[in-house]
């Protein structure tokens, strides 16, 4: 967990306050984790919110945690990336279609189509069987 102190002016449980705050922003929810009496989280989590040095500890924890997501999300789409290409060279275009979608979802990016389940996928080098299937079909249709 991330640990911000603010110049050293936040009481621990203020601190478990903003780190349990992040979790999920319930602020009643957080001082009840933080061990303020539950009669009175509700009423302590709305005032917590309302200090500055708290508002301010929340914020740099928010902005750590955005800067740690920026980069996993990063990584995870040359992840996919890879797992594209592998797809491709392999010839998985159904799995390599797969790798887009997933890869496009972390960045919140849709398909036009978004009630298209399906995707349209081209095989520029089909593997043997496929070419195979393929000229049985084009006999089939000749005759």
């Amino acid at each position: 967990m991330l640990t911000v102190t603010v110049e050293n002016k936040l009481t621990d449980k203020q601190q478990r306050f903003v780190e349990e705050y992040t979790i999920d922003l319930n602020a009643t929810q957080a001082a009840i984790r933080a061990g303020y009496a539950i009669k009175c989280a509700q009423q302590i989590g709305s005032e917590n919110l309302s200090k500055p040095l708290i508002k301010a500890a929340i914020n740099k924890v928010q902005q750590d945690l955005k800067q740690i997501m920026a980069g996993s999300r990063e990584k995870s789409a040359r992840d996919y990336e890879e797992a594209r290409q592998l797809a491709l060279r392999i010839n998985q275009p159904a799995a390599a279609v797969s790798a887009i979608r997933w890869r496009d979802g972390l960045f919140g990016l849709q398909s036009l189509d978004n009630n298209k389940t399906d995707a349209t996928v081209i095989i520029i080098n089909p593997p043997k069987s496929v070419r195979s299937v393929e000229s049985e079909v084009i006999e089939n249709e000749r005759e």
